[in-house]
């Protein structure tokens, strides 16, 4: 039997794009950044999303996290019962928005330290990050 929760974030993915298409916007007018600098025992990853589209953006917060291996990108799996909230977000012309990803609730814990890219599904810009081996002997 599907999961109710998978299908209706694919029909509020479709719905997104479509209210993103009539709006007129250029994706590749986003600007994403991921905030600070996390580490390897960083609970949170904070990004911003700057709209420079030149009209209203509607986004969302669903994303997804990939890590460089040396056989590419690798998409890293949500915890089991990890669901991302259905929230429209509007952003006006030159208007940014913070994001926080907690990495407990998403991923289950701490992401180890390497190279990453966040991906969001209403962009085609993605955001690469590096995660830092925390050298705290504390």
């Amino acid at each position: 039997m599907p999961n109710i929760v998978d299908f209706l974030k694919k029909i509020a993915a479709i719905f997104m794009s479509f209210i993103f298409m009539l709006t007129g916007g250029n994706a590749e007018k986003v600007d994403v950044q991921v905030v600070g600098n996390p580490t390897d025992q960083s609970t949170e990853i904070t990004y911003q999303v700057t709209n420079y589209t030149g009209r209203t953006l509607v986004a969302n917060k669903y994303f997804s996290i990939e890590k460089q291996t040396d056989d590419g990108w690798e998409s890293i799996p949500f915890s089991e019962d990890f669901a991302t909230p259905d929230i429209a977000i509007l952003l006006k012309n030159c208007q940014s928005t913070q994001l926080t990803i907690r990495l407990q609730d998403a991923y289950g814990g701490c992401l180890p330290a390497g190279k990453y890219r966040l991906v969001l599904d209403y962009s085609p810009v993605v955001c690469e990050f590096n995660i830092a081996p925390n050298n705290s002997t504390t």
